[in-house]
């Protein structure tokens, strides 16, 4: 009788962190298994795997995963419990910076009190077009992340190469009273962005950090921001933050 077995483990991003969604496929089996798709914790179980000399797959859209080969080919004991498997994004580096803003904000309990969820127009994933043209008060205030512009040094020492992308900030409260959005809605974007060194810059592409810098701009206050307000009259202000990003050029 052919020995079966369970083959367990977790796929984790470069901080630790579990990656759902990973498809988990052994391959070179007979008869075929089905695949499993890891939980929101990373963790996978494939459940009575024939022994055999094959390779264990780990696929996600935008996601890279290194896997040491003793898992592939790998002969499958009884039961396996196979450890880590790590997840590079492979995402471009703007789309991660931009990601890690809104991370660093929502990390802040203070700005998942001021700005509900639904109010976040975060522009990555989602809708194609999640801007509302209609709103009523329970959509104030509203935060809003654009790309603003870009600049680029290529060369700019003898091994690397930087650029600064753009990133703006926009607020609309749907209040005149500056005390009421306005104010507490910008320091705790202020407080939450000063932690960059450990967010920020913290994150990887190429299995390297990258971001060295992160300013925040003049902040211009308006209420005639047509754009913001659509017909609520209240403060708006529109904030640029610049990313300085530096890269091996030999990785570009």
């Amino acid at each position: 009788m052919a020995t079966t077995g369970d083959i367990t483990g977790r796929v984790v991003d470069a901080n630790g962190n579990g990656i759902e969604g990973v498809v988990v496929t052994p391959y070179d089996v007979t008869p075929p298994r089905t695949a499993d798709v890891t939980d929101a914790t990373g963790a996978f179980l494939l459940v009575y795997v024939l022994t055999f000399e094959g390779a264990i797959t780990f696929t996600k859209p935008e996601w890279s995963f290194v896997v040491d080969p003793s898992y592939g080919p790998w002969t499958a004991p009884t039961n396996a419990d196979i450890g880590e498997i790590v997840g590079t994004l492979t995402e471009d580096p703007f789309t991660l910076v931009a990601r890690s803003i809104w991370d660093t904000l929502e990390a802040h309990t203070r700005f998942a009190d001021l700005v509900p969820a639904n109010n976040r127009i975060k522009l990555i994933d989602g809708a194609r077009d999640p801007i509302k043209d209609q709103i009523s008060v329970e959509d104030l205030p509203e935060v809003r992340m654009l790309p603003a512009g870009s600049s680029f040094h290529a060369h700019r020492t003898s091994n690397s190469t930087s650029c600064m992308q753009r990133y703006a900030l926009q607020v609309s409260t749907g209040d005149i009273r500056m005390n009421k959005w306005l104010f507490p809605v910008k320091w705790i974007i202020f407080r939450a962005l000063k932690d960059w060194p450990t967010t920020l810059g913290t994150v990887l592409w190429n299995t390297k950090v990258f971001v060295k810098n992160v300013i925040l701009n003049e902040a211009a206050d308006g209420i005639n921001e047509a754009d913001l307000s659509r017909g609520i009259k209240g403060w708006s202000t529109i904030w640029s933050c610049e990313v300085e990003m530096w890269f091996t050029t030999g990785d570009l």
